[in-house]
């Protein structure tokens, strides 16, 4: 069904059809990767804030990475992330996905490095840790991902 609603519109790139009103979590990777977005950008992030979420916001984490550079694609990942409300536990199972996807950032202050101080500082022990650690790693491999981290 999320097929059908991705149509081309007078020969500009795929954007949604927003007659159709279906905006399947499945469908917005698939509709992001189909943007021109030097041309649509305007209008698709107006289309991605009113999609659906998955139930599982762990779903949305593939929209952290290399693929979708747009920095509102990846606010709104941030913002699902935040409203999921996830324990310690549960995000320091993820944090090595969510460090990885900084090396994809376009700028060192963004959504998901406020996202991921914020929680550091409010448990230190559990998520702080975990991050430093993480970023203990990350850092030790390549000069490029060094000087970003160690800022």
């Amino acid at each position: 069904m999320a097929a059908q609603c991705i149509h081309s519109i007078s020969g500009s790139p795929s954007v949604v059809c927003a007659v159709c009103g279906c905006f399947s979590p499945d469908a917005l990777p698939k509709f992001i990767r189909s943007v021109d977005w030097i041309k649509h950008a305007a209008t698709a992030h107006e289309y991605i804030s009113k999609w659906k979420r998955h139930k599982n916001v762990l779903e949305d984490l593939l929209l952290l990475f290399g693929h979708y550079a747009d920095p509102i694609v990846r606010q709104n990942v941030v913002l699902s992330l935040d409203d999921a409300e996830l324990g310690d536990k549960q995000l320091s199972l993820i944090m090595p996905q969510l460090v990885q996807s900084l090396k994809w950032e376009a700028y060192d202050a963004c959504a998901l490095v406020n996202f991921l101080f914020n929680r550091a500082l409010e448990s230190p022990r559990k998520v702080g840790l975990t991050f430093f650690w993480q970023i203990i790693v990350e850092t030790s491999y390549k000069q490029q991902h060094r000087e970003r981290f160690v800022k």
